[in-house]
């Protein structure tokens, strides 16, 4: 009886076991939704308009300045993006397997003669630029280099050979940088994680930055207050899909 009481039980837990495992169902997975920011309007009564392709990446730009309007149009064919200003050539921007920069070259109309080297770093951030080349008839020898601390720029420093100077970056660590994706769509090169907070070039030169959100928790405006008296806004539209 005993050996039959113990077959019994070991049944009726194989049977419990099987309709568990029955009812175990996969849970569902909502996929990320990808925003992208298709235009920003600025302080100075100017606009910038966007368009993405279905691999979210910039294929145009529209700048509107009051009555005046300038078209970037860019097209891809591998690494290689090719850049036009109102139907003319003007850059070819060389990619690495990141998708960020690696070269730029320009020219237009022998008045931009100029090519932009980027270097990175293991983890794939940028920490320097260098530009060389000629523009409006006078030589251009400018070299940019970057800190970080974790994803975030926290110091910029600028040379041409005559002047140079430094910023200093603090951010907002609690507030993830949403425009990111789309910086770096138009940009070619990695965006910060977090929204800046503080900017000081020099020492003394202060900008500091305030944002607003959506429901979403999108930005949909910040404001640069740059010493006391100087306030910069930008308001930005977004897309989500």
């Amino acid at each position: 009886m005993k050996k039959l009481h113990l077959i019994f039980m070991l049944l009726v837990l194989f049977l419990a076991v099987s309709c568990t495992k029955d009812k175990t169902t996969t849970p569902t997975i909502t996929p990320e939704k990808t925003c992208l920011v298709q235009k920003v309007d600025y302080t100075d009564n100017r606009s910038d308009v966007f368009t993405y392709d279905t691999k979210n990446r910039l294929i145009k730009t529209v700048i509107i300045q009051d009555t005046m309007l300038s078209q970037t149009d860019m097209s891809y064919n591998g690494n290689i993006v090719t850049t036009s200003i109102n139907g003319m050539p003007f850059s070819l921007t060389y990619l690495n397997a990141k998708g960020f920069a690696d070269s730029v070259v320009s020219s237009f109309q022998g008045i931009i003669e100029t090519k932009t080297v980027y270097t990175y770093n293991s983890n794939g951030l940028l920490i320097s630029l260098s530009i060389k080349g000629m523009q409006f008839g006078r030589p251009i020898n400018e070299l940019l280099t970057f800190e970080y601390v974790g994803e975030n720029k926290s110091k910029q420093t600028y040379s041409d050979g005559t002047d140079s100077y430094t910023t200093v970056y603090e951010y907002y660590l609690d507030r993830k940088n949403n425009l990111k994706k789309s910086q770096e769509a138009q940009y070619f090169e990695n965006a910060n994680a977090n929204l800046v907070k503080i900017a000081t070039i020099d020492f003394d030169d202060i900008t500091n930055y305030t944002y607003e959100f959506n429901s979403d928790g999108l930005e949909t405006k910040r404001v640069a207050i740059r010493g006391a008296t100087q306030t910069y806004t930008n308001i930005y539209t977004w897309s989500c899909k």
